[in-house]
């Protein structure tokens, strides 16, 4: 069975119908056929507030967590140079 295709007309009148639905009309078919629109224009108004213009706070985090924390890693690291070193050196003699 062969597969229904859309004429050139009737892609562009559901072209059309599909950007005027955007636009808030509808077409009926018995009206004539125009070209639909080629570029969408957008404007913005200045009503709203722009991104510097808004209050942002920020909180202030308490990191005196991370200092002992590489204080501990730093200690501990420490420990295990030193050991490999002692072993090191312990199995050279």
């Amino acid at each position: 069975m062969a597969k229904n295709r859309k004429t050139r007309k009737e892609k562009k009148l559901a072209d059309l119908r599909h950007t005027s639905f955007v636009e808030g009309r509808t077409i009926t078919a018995s009206q004539p056929t125009q070209e639909p629109p080629r570029g969408i224009s957008y404007s913005f108004s200045s009503a709203s507030p722009s991104p510097l213009q808004t209050k942002t706070s920020v909180a202030a985090i308490d990191y005196s967590y991370v200092k002992t924390d590489l204080l501990k890693t730093t200690l501990l690291t420490s420990a295990i140079i030193i050991a490999e070193l002692v072993l090191f050196s312990l199995k050279l003699w």
